[in-house]
């Protein structure tokens, strides 16, 4: 084992499939191959079978990369004990925080000297999308970490508008800054499915939609497009977790007919095809400062090759797959023109693109900036 890694706990507030579990989950992934020990810590209720969890859809790959997944409900209280006694008991170096209520419990361990490991936290969500309340305690439980980390240059303009906008927030916030870590997919998921599918071609080209039935994740928008006369022929994939049989129930049986449905899968479980195009019409509304188009489940479609159209001026974060045609910008109001947009498009990308997307997606950049580890002599 290489001994510039420190030993390394990730803590999540819970398991569902959404984007900060998928995040950790990779994290984890890449510490074993890394020869760390790999665990994971769920501030909640295990959840029941019937629930769509990663640890259901991904049983196969946690169990062949021996990472451990604790479960750790109850009061509060309580739980900040037994996180103490865990990391004092594992000598845990790092704990990268995805929950802010576990960094400040860790550091306040900290500050009485009853624990000695570095926090690391990352926000996962606009500031602007926040309830005032809310938000002002999320800038507040900010401040107990160590290394403070925004994934994208939209949370982190978000953040600095809100600091330099309100004397409070500046105040608070004064102690530690927040700079962008980019997220990062596990490729070692990826790999299998990618080989399957280089040179197989759907009867159709297929418009992908991933993510959960929220207003914000343009479902609505999603169909409205698909629904255009220029994407007639075009074949629909959803990929919710939950079964959105309700949802679809009141659609034109032309376009239901177009339709299948993979319900609480990850993207690892699911065969895609060169051609397919995948669309992400996020509508973050009329009190966001700033947008971000990319999200993880974008991520993963690069590094298997696959377009996204996503929303306009939202792609700062990752200018280079704007740059490799693997990312698309449109008004989303504009549905004529985003049909002809996504019917126009050359049937698919080369391997070369996807290739080089892996390169800078991989979550062994992601990793080694929040460690703080040189990734060249990372094994």
């Amino acid at each position: 084992m290489d001994k510039q890694i420190p030993s390394t706990l990730i803590i999540v507030d819970d398991f569902r499939i959404g984007g900060i579990q998928r995040l950790a989950l990779d994290q984890l992934y890449q510490l074993s191959e890394w020869g760390q020990k790999a665990e994971m810590l769920v501030l909640s209720e295990e959840p029941v079978s019937t629930f769509a969890t990663f640890q259901h859809s991904e049983t196969q790959m946690i169990s062949s990369k021996s990472v451990e997944i604790k479960y750790l409900p109850g009061r509060r209280w309580s739980q900040a004990f037994k996180i103490r006694r865990l990391i004092k008991f594992k000598k845990y170096e790092v704990v990268i925080a995805h929950s802010l209520r576990s960094a400040v419990i860790i550091k306040l361990f900290c500050y009485l000297k009853l624990l000695d490991c570095k926090v690391i936290v990352t926000i996962h969500q606009l500031p602007s999308l926040s309830a005032k309340v809310q938000r002002t305690r999320r800038f507040i439980y900010s401040q107990f970490s160590d290394s403070l980390n925004s994934y994208s240059l939209a949370v982190k303009r978000d953040w600095d508008k809100r600091r330099e906008s309100n004397i409070l927030i500046r105040l608070i916030t004064f102690r530690r800054k927040i700079v962008v870590n980019r997220n990062g997919i596990y490729l070692g998921r990826l790999l299998i499915l990618n080989m399957t599918s280089q040179g197989k071609t759907n009867s159709y080209p297929r418009l992908v939609f991933i993510g959960r039935l929220t207003a914000w994740k343009g479902l609505t928008k999603f169909l409205e497009i698909a629904s255009s006369e220029a994407l007639a022929n075009y074949q629909i994939l959803l990929i919710t977790p939950t079964d959105p049989t309700d949802y679809l129930s009141n659609l034109e049986p032309s376009l239901r007919s177009r339709i299948s449905v993979e319900v609480g899968k990850s993207v690892s479980n699911i065969e895609f095809y060169p051609t397919d195009i995948h669309l992400y019409p996020a509508d973050y509304g009329i009190h966001a400062l700033f947008v971000e188009s990319i999200s993880l489940n974008v991520l993963e479609m690069a590094c298997l090759g696959i377009r996204s159209i996503v929303t306009a001026t939202g792609t700062g974060t990752w200018p280079e797959l704007a740059k490799l045609g693997i990312v698309i910008e449109t008004d989303w109001s504009n549905i004529p023109k985003t049909a002809s947009l996504i019917a126009d498009l050359p049937p698919y990308l080369g391997e070369d693109s996807a290739q080089a997307a892996r390169k800078f997606i991989d979550i062994r950049n992601n990793l080694s900036a929040l460690l703080d580890v040189d990734l060249a002599e990372l094994p």
